[in-house]
């Protein structure tokens, strides 16, 4: 991984550490309302009469469809169940086909209001069974939610420590860089000093000499530097000056 990318990275982690904690609270605010609601929703789904039959069920749904007013998502109240509101609410959905063939139709969906909201798909037909579809919102999706914000809440904890460990980790080439860096500050000023005629370090006895101390440098063999103005020649104790060929 390039230090660039390895910045992006902790960035990335660095926003995470900031977001998850509101992701979290968002997560424990939805578990503790559908908590509190599956309590109730246990002792509705255990009723053997909802106090709702599929008659006026039907009805109520079919006046909310054809009272539907564009603009207008008012729900329609049916009364209350084991502390929870039940109501009607329609809505109007387009096919999702091309503008030539685009058409719109209302939908209904019966509401079950209690800490937090849940809803079901609502049958227009007299055929339908919506005390059954009532019935699962109290049996089935509600506690649902509940399991779904606990596994989440469970997901982003987890997110969260994870970030928090990698947050500090250094890039993993952080001391070769150093090393390189260090090489090149050295290379840049014998290249100074060289291309200015003046002292360079010869690399062999580890300290700065003038050129015409050079030769005496161990092992005294030839060395070779070519620059984009000039080139020393080092050879059997002298040296030259030229341009590169």
């Amino acid at each position: 991984m390039l230090q660039r990318e390895w910045g992006v990275e902790r960035a990335t982690i660095r926003e995470q550490t900031e977001r998850l904690p509101m992701q979290i609270e968002k997560a424990q605010d939805t578990f503790a309302k559908a908590q509190s609601d599956n309590l109730n929703a246990k002792k509705v789904a255990a009723m053997e009469e909802l106090h709702f039959d599929n008659k006026r069920l039907h009805a109520e749904i079919t006046r909310a469809v054809a009272n539907f007013k564009k603009g207008d998502d008012t729900p329609i109240p049916l009364g209350t169940l084991g502390g929870f509101a039940i109501a009607v609410e329609t809505a109007e959905v387009g096919n999702g086909l091309s503008l030539d063939n685009y058409t719109t139709e209302i939908v209904a969906r019966i509401t079950v209001q209690g800490e937090a909201a849940y809803s079901c798909e609502a049958g227009r037909n007299e055929t339908d069974n919506n005390v059954v579809r009532l019935k699962n919102v109290f049996a089935s999706i509600i506690p649902k939610r509940e399991e779904s914000a606990a596994s989440e809440i469970t997901r982003l904890t987890e997110n969260l420590e994870q970030a928090k460990s990698q947050i500090d980790v250094p890039f993993e080439y952080a001391d070769k860089i150093v090393e390189l860096e260090k090489e090149l500050e050295v290379l840049n000023a014998r290249l100074s000093c060289v291309f200015k005629g003046c002292w360079r370090n010869c690399g062999v006895i580890g300290s700065y000499c003038h050129l015409s101390d050079y030769a005496r440098c161990d092992p005294p063999l030839a060395h070779l530097l070519v620059g984009r103005h000039a080139k020393i020649i080092f050879q059997n104790n002298r040296h030259t000056t030229g341009t590169p060929t």
